[in-house]
């Protein structure tokens, strides 16, 4: 039985409103709608007839969507949810209302600092996916959407795959776009990392026509579409640092060398140095002396902790209001050391217990 060809005002997955076709190709359509749950506008991508009637075309959706919506990054589109089991497969999208980058080139170039801000959106957002273990294998203008503030978002994980142990694909068929393919992926070579940045200096450079690029960019281009792809940036952040080479601050630092473990004295030393170790020292000397205090005759003592703490008075409660009033003044600010402070609080001790 054929499933019932979906149109506009049509429900999917009991939540989603079809509103209006954003785009199509062979593969799928892309339909603007309506979560109706959420009430926020989203992407639906649905897999053509003919490929929801392929087991492997639908076994490769689901890879595409599960791929996808494990990456976060803001210069990526973000996946919501996925089915494979509905009549016709769909995956669903954050909505980005704005041009693809092909769409955009049509209506003429990019500035030289344009170009700069979309090299290093682009590599940030392809690093994040390599990290993943992830090959984009489909780099192109149409595949990179600009969103209202002009922001680029890499999407359409179709033809992605999983990088194997090596970080070497598996040898296989030539997929992609023939424009944007590196020499070695013609060739009948498998996808690498270098592959995706080849594709994105290619795209680079399609993006720049006839604009002189800036000259970091303009190397950066040259770098990343060397024919060797030795001779290429080993990984997206390489290309990232040689055009800003700031990003490489915002990276996590590397772990520290190890180093030989201090002796036990050492240990202790550093722990009784340490201020949060001191206060716990401090603490608990406080209250032995308040037990004194106690023991004393009832004065008060008043402990204003420089370092945070609570100011604590210890004054019966058969005392009276006059002499309370007065024990609360006897005051004491914490030194600089735990000895200091506990000599102090000794000689607060004394002067209280005075008749």
């Amino acid at each position: 039985m054929t499933a019932k060809r979906l149109g506009t005002g049509d429900e999917v997955g009991a939540r989603y409103r079809l509103e209006e076709v954003a785009g199509t190709g062979g593969m799928a359509t892309v339909w603007r709608a309506s979560d109706e749950r959420l009430e926020r506008t989203v992407a639906i991508k649905m897999l053509s007839d003919t490929l929801a009637a392929d087991a492997s075309a639908v076994a490769r959706f689901a890879r595409e969507a599960r791929t996808h919506a494990a990456i976060h990054h803001p210069n990526l589109v973000r996946v919501y949810d996925y089915s494979v089991t509905a009549p016709q497969p769909y995956l669903v999208m954050e909505y980005i209302d704005g041009d693809t980058l092909s769409e955009r080139l049509d209506r003429g170039g990019f500035s030289p600092l344009a170009i700069q801000t979309l090299a290093h959106e682009l590599l940030s957002a392809l690093a994040c996916v390599h990290d993943h273990g992830i090959l984009h294998r489909d780099i192109k203008p149409a595949n990179v959407l600009l969103d209202d503030e002009q922001s680029a978002r890499l999407t359409d994980f179709g033809l992605a795959r999983v990088e194997d142990s090596s970080g070497i694909t598996q040898p296989e068929e030539v997929v992609g776009t023939l424009r944007f393919l590196a020499p070695e992926v013609v060739e009948g070579q498998p996808a690498t990392r270098q592959s995706d940045l080849f594709a994105l200096g290619v795209l680079l450079r399609t993006v720049g026509g006839e604009t002189k690029p800036l000259p970091k960019v303009g190397d950066l281009i040259s770098w990343l579409t060397r024919p060797d792809q030795n001779s290429r940036p080993p990984d997206a952040h390489a290309a990232l640092a040689q055009l800003d080479p700031t990003v490489v601050l915002e990276r996590a630092p590397a772990a520290p060398p190890m180093t030989t473990p201090p002796s036990q004295a050492e240990h202790a030393r550093r722990r009784a140095s340490t201020p949060g170790r001191q206060s716990g020292r401090l603490r608990s000397r406080v209250i032995a002396v308040s037990a004194l205090v106690a023991a004393a005759g009832g004065a008060a003592l008043v402990v204003a902790d420089s370092g945070g703490g609570v100011a604590h008075t210890n004054a019966p409660r058969s005392m009276s209001a006059k002499t309370r009033s007065t024990a609360a003044t006897t005051a004491y600010t914490r030194p600089a050391t735990v000895d200091q402070h506990l000599q102090a609080l000794a000689d607060a001790v004394r002067r209280a217990a005075k008749p």
